[in-house]
């Protein structure tokens, strides 16, 4: 029966295989995470989160086809429906109190619900919104980015209805850890409450 001895020399050459053999794993491994490493959120021009899965340029991201966004039938393709109601919409409307809480999810929304939207045309016809009366907003302390979605759809809702910036006063809550759909509260603050 013959023994093999390894030598000093074979001993290098088996090391230095298997250190070769981990780069190479390595690297492989690597190079197939970086096209799906979670980037900084990107915002795109009609306010969706693109989470660095999808650029705003589809040739920006070879590997990654950017999927079309169905359109309603008979409507605009700047609509944006939002795929799940139990992300948008009132949740609580009282028009004696002047209250109106709705939910809004600034991942997937860039604008307030239609059904909101009606709803904060009949809140201002609350007998507490005389012609001194505030506009309150209680919002969740949110992301520039967040922040700046929610508050310019508010603002902008209330403007069809001829409310000025200046009658609105923004409250900030903190919200709940880890909840990317947000309870917002609209109410009429009249003057003696407002001051």
């Amino acid at each position: 029966m013959q023994r093999y001895v390894l030598t000093e020399r074979g001993k290098y050459l088996i090391a230095i295989i298997i250190v070769f053999l981990v780069l190479i794993t390595t690297l492989v491994y690597v190079i197939r995470l970086i096209p799906q490493s979670p980037a900084e959120p990107s915002i795109g021009t009609n306010g969706d989160n693109q989470d660095g899965l999808e650029s705003d340029d589809p040739g920006e991201n070879p590997d990654v086809t950017p999927e079309p966004t169905p359109t309603p039938p008979g409507g605009d393709d700047n609509v944006q429906e939002t795929p799940d109601p139990s992300l948008s919409g009132p949740i609580y409307f009282s028009l004696d109190a002047g209250v109106l809480a709705f939910l809004f999810t600034p991942h997937v929304q860039d604008k307030i619900d239609e059904n909101t939207d009606s709803l904060i045309g009949e809140l201002l016809t609350s007998p507490k919104n005389d012609e001194d009366a505030k506009i309150s907003v209680e919002v969740p302390q949110l992301p520039d980015d967040d922040k700046t979605i929610l508050t310019a759809a508010i603002i902008n809702s209330l403007n069809l209805y001829d409310i000025l910036l200046s009658d609105i006063i923004f409250f900030t809550y903190q919200p709940e850890p880890d909840i990317q759909t947000f309870e917002i509260k609209i109410s009429i603050l009249p003057l003696s409450l407002s001051n």
